[in-house]
């Protein structure tokens, strides 16, 4: 019951289980189950299940591994540019690997953050931004995004294994989007781009870990010109419990 000093109306109102009466100074409410919130869940007035802190890494790009073939990176100061040119040609940077460093790719909340652009898509490049990344092994676990094409999927990747979302998103050239990646359960990813929920992939079971936080890769299938990813703003969380 909730009593303040004044009393003032409040309509009445039943949302999530949750149903509001009265006034200010009549308050109540009664929960008919339990109410999701993120990674808190709330029965009644006890809160459970809190999120204890969250491991952030924002990448820098300063001393990232880069290595290609048929194409070249460029890194800034918290972004970088992957440019490759002839069919079969790639390139990659991923951060340095420190044993397992990304542990929790798997646990709620986890998430990936970018914003990017993407060139060249007329040579169909294949393009992964993505939370995870293995030493001296190309894609072999992590989530966040893939370019196919000009189409933007939603990805997950695990032991080499690849799942996708089509989120209906057909990228222009120079074109900037926001993309996040959030892990809603240890085997479904939801994919936003430019804030809006472009859907949920489920039963694609997520790695537990990885060697490193990021890795972002482009390859080009024909011969011609340019194709490039540029990122910017990329950003790992993972709850620390």
């Amino acid at each position: 019951m909730l009593t303040p000093q004044r009393d003032c109306p409040v309509p009445t109102e039943s949302k999530h289980n949750v149903n509001i009466n009265g006034s200010l100074s009549t308050l109540s409410w009664n929960v008919s189950g339990p109410i999701t919130l993120g990674e808190v869940n709330m029965d009644g007035n006890i809160l459970k299940n809190p999120v204890l802190g969250m491991l952030m890494h924002h990448a820098s790009f300063q001393g990232a591994v880069k290595q290609s073939t048929g194409g070249i990176s460029y890194v800034y100061d918290g972004s970088a540019r992957l440019t490759v040119n002839g069919a079969g040609s790639w390139c990659y940077i991923r951060n340095h690997d420190l044993f397992n460093y990304c542990n929790g790719l798997n646990r709620r909340g986890a998430f990936v953050s970018v914003r990017t652009q993407f060139y060249g898509l007329a040579y169909q490049p294949t393009g992964y931004i993505l939370a995870g990344g293995t030493i001296n092994t190309a894609l072999k676990n992590g989530f966040g995004f893939k370019l196919d094409g000009s189409s933007l999927l939603g990805v997950v990747r695990n032991d080499y294994a690849e799942n996708t979302l089509n989120t209906g998103i057909s990228v222009s050239e120079f074109t900037s989007y926001d993309l996040i990646a959030v892990v809603r359960s240890s085997s479904s990813v939801e994919y936003f781009v430019n804030g809006v929920s472009r859907g949920i992939l489920t039963g694609a079971p997520l790695p537990a870990g990885a060697d490193g936080m990021y890795e972002c890769r482009i390859t080009t299938a024909l011969d011609g010109g340019d194709s490039g990813l540029l990122v910017g703003y990329l950003t790992v969380g993972i709850p620390m419990y």
